[in-house]
């Protein structure tokens, strides 16, 4: 997926637009009248991307630090955006109550087949 910069594209339609305006391009203004309404009503957005959702005592991972052993959740924080994790055999410094913890650092612990 390619990003780009909406404000940047918007101010560069919007210039065009008024150059085809002041040259007397009805039908440029138009389509350029509704391509930037398009654009501003999120038509071209990209997607959000998913957060996973966990429940106490789910198995996780450190999203960032591959080589810390699993951890558990224990404990979600009043906002739930925040989690305990005790980590296996290992204390990870900084790991614990942190604004975002859930959604940045930790991911799902895939289950072997049985």
């Amino acid at each position: 997926m390619e990003l780009i910069d909406k404000g940047k594209l918007l101010k560069s339609l919007v210039i065009k637009r008024t150059q085809y305006r002041r040259d007397g391009a009805v039908i440029h203004v138009g389509l350029l009248d509704r391509l930037i309404g398009e654009i501003e009503s999120g038509a071209f957005d990209p997607p959000t991307p998913e957060v996973p959702k966990f429940n106490l005592g789910d198995k996780v991972k450190h999203k960032n630090r591959p080589e810390c052993n699993d951890g558990t959740i224990y404990e979600f924080s009043s906002t739930g955006k925040t989690a305990y994790v005790q980590w296996l055999g290992r204390h990870l410094p900084g790991a614990g109550w942190k604004e975002g913890h859930l959604a940045k650092m930790l991911i799902p612990k895939e289950e072997p087949p049985c």
